[in-house]
């Protein structure tokens, strides 16, 4: 598969930052995301090709499954919030949520999320195999969310799982892939 393969991408940008600024504006911390995870929900209700899954009260996997055999894919995305004070409340997104801040990313991680399933729902006709796109709760308390949902064995089929994170100390167009953590590479995307 070629970059050629992910054209037209911008058309999604404007859907991708309105859903960040909504969710850097509605900040929900670890096992509290109820209003974040009825917001992912009622996206994912309205495309056409996904199946829903919610696997705890806090966290929901939305599934698409093609036509053709291949892997089970995860894509793996946390949506919780951290217990601090916004202090740039002169945007107009700012956190509404006394306390509470998207300070660490996952407002652009699930973003980033929905804009895929987004794009998976668009494409449905290429793809193949299974991918299961998994908004996870409560990343920021240890053991969390994933052991949550891993404890329901709804992703005990998957061949692999991705996770990712913003990483403000990379060069734009770099990608830093670990296969573990032992042993990172980094790639440069054109």
């Amino acid at each position: 598969m070629t970059l050629e393969y992910f054209n037209n991408l911008e058309q999604y940008t404007d859907d991708l930052l309105e859903r960040r600024r909504y969710l850097h504006q509605h900040p929900e911390t670890s096992f509290n995301e109820f209003k974040t995870v009825e917001y992912i929900e009622s996206f994912l209700q309205s495309l056409e090709h996904v199946e829903i899954i919610k696997p705890t009260q806090t966290s929901v996997i939305g599934v698409f499954i093609s036509k053709r055999p291949g892997s089970r894919i995860g894509l793996r995305a946390d949506i919780d919030a951290l217990p601090i004070q916004e202090e740039l409340t002169d945007l107009d997104y700012c956190s509404t949520n006394n306390g509470v801040m998207h300070a660490c990313g996952h407002d652009g991680h699930t973003a980033m999320l929905m804009t895929a399933c987004q794009w998976l729902d668009d494409h449905y006709d290429r793809l193949v195999g299974e991918i299961y796109c998994i908004f996870q709760h409560a990343e920021e308390i240890p053991p969390g969310g994933a052991s949550q949902i891993m404890a329901t064995g709804a992703l005990d089929n998957l061949d692999y799982i991705y996770g990712q994170h913003v990483l403000p100390e990379l060069e734009v167009g770099t990608v830093d892939i670990k296969k573990d953590l032992l042993q990172p590479t980094q790639m440069v995307i054109k």
